[in-house]
């Protein structure tokens, strides 16, 4: 593990700092108890948050990875696209899906396989982030995590990759498996069909899930308030709406944190809303 860097020492006092000033709040005004539960929470986005690179696409440089759509078209497991040939005619419809419309592009992409055993794809995913994907993890996003966790925040993923993929990464972090959230395909029989379920957690599909995630806490009795206390992300264009939506928050007392991370130049509606930091692998 690396030494916390200034960076991630600045974010960690941040949220921890708020979660402290909550709790005061609720102490003084006599809602904190042992018999009441408080969530504490904190959503990330992942490929080019958590992992340098994208568990679909892989991470196309010197030393990288290749990404489990190449994988699982090599495998055999897309019926419209054979071998490597096959990995770039993908690659190419994928393409010029997305010129046209991203949120259609980023459900082709686990529509690709269809008609397989779910099972197929787990083990072929799970193999992948044990033997070589966990290896492309951030530090300073896992120093994080791990602060977050051991001071009794809850970490969430909301994904555009394909939810049977994101969610074989469990076991390689800290975070629950049944926290992860990618673009989720319905499954009859075990068999992926071509249906995406809504909302398709993509720009603003994610912070309708952030949304939905809250309000199951709450109506399953798991909290009787949750507090979101920070986002992290990559992407401007497909992370800024749920960041924003967290920075923009009321907490009842404190301010959220939120940390775009290699994002590239700055739009101007985002400018000045999010901590901005470079991470890499060393």
């Amino acid at each position: 593990m690396q030494l916390q860097s200034k960076d991630e020492t600045e974010i960690l006092k941040r949220i921890l700092n708020s979660k402290k000033e909550i709790e005061t709040y609720l102490a003084d005004n006599k809602a904190l108890s042992t018999n009441k539960k408080f969530a504490f929470l904190a959503f990330w986005d992942f490929d080019g948050t958590i992992l340098k690179g994208d568990c679909s696409e892989g991470l196309n440089e010197s030393g990288g990875f290749k990404g489990l759509v190449e994988l699982g078209i090599l495998n055999g497991y897309a019926s419209d696209f054979k071998g490597e040939e096959g990995v770039k005619a993908f690659w190419k419809k994928y393409r010029e899906k997305e010129e046209i419309n991203r949120k259609e592009a980023y459900i082709f992409l686990p529509r690709l396989f269809a008609r397989n055993k779910e099972e197929k794809i787990l083990k072929l995913a799970k193999e992948h982030f044990n033997s070589v994907m966990r290896n492309f993890y951030f530090p300073s996003s896992i120093n994080i995590l791990e602060k977050l966790k051991a001071n009794g925040i809850d970490s969430y993923i909301l994904s555009a990759s394909a939810h049977f993929f994101v969610k074989c990464c469990a076991g390689t972090l800290p975070i629950e498996a049944n926290n992860m959230y990618g673009i989720e395909m319905k499954i009859s029989d075990g068999v992926i069909t071509t249906e995406e379920i809504e909302p398709v957690t993509y720009a603003e599909g994610k912070t309708e899930k952030l949304k939905l995630i809250v309000n199951s806490l709450l109506e399953e009795k798991k909290a009787e308030q949750v507090f979101v206390l920070a986002g992290f992300g990559n992407s401007f264009h497909t992370d800024g709406p749920f960041l924003e939506y967290i920075a923009e928050q009321q907490l009842l007392a404190g301010k959220s944190t939120t940390v775009m991370i290699n994002g590239g130049n700055t739009p101007e509606e985002y400018k000045g809303l999010f901590k901005e930091v470079s991470f890499d692998l060393k």
